[in-house]
């Protein structure tokens, strides 16, 4: 199934990013509910966004911040 994300032609690529982000947000709000459907939801439109786009809107990876003492 992954092919057909490599080939399908996405008109408004900023658009298609945005909403494999409105499905991560929703997953998270409603992870109370169904976790285990939630967290399958949430990977998969993470992995879309980073095989797509190369990295997650979100950033799952934290900063480091530097001591400046």
């Amino acid at each position: 199934m992954l092919e057909k994300f490599y080939t399908m032609q996405i008109k408004n690529e900023k658009a298609f990013q945005f909403s494999l982000l409105r499905v991560q947000v929703d997953a998270d709000l409603r992870m109370h509910e169904d976790i285990q459907m939630y967290q399958q939801r949430k990977y998969v439109a993470e992995t879309l966004e980073k095989l797509l786009y190369g990295e997650l809107m979100l950033g799952g990876d934290v900063p480091e911040i530097e001591d400046s003492y």
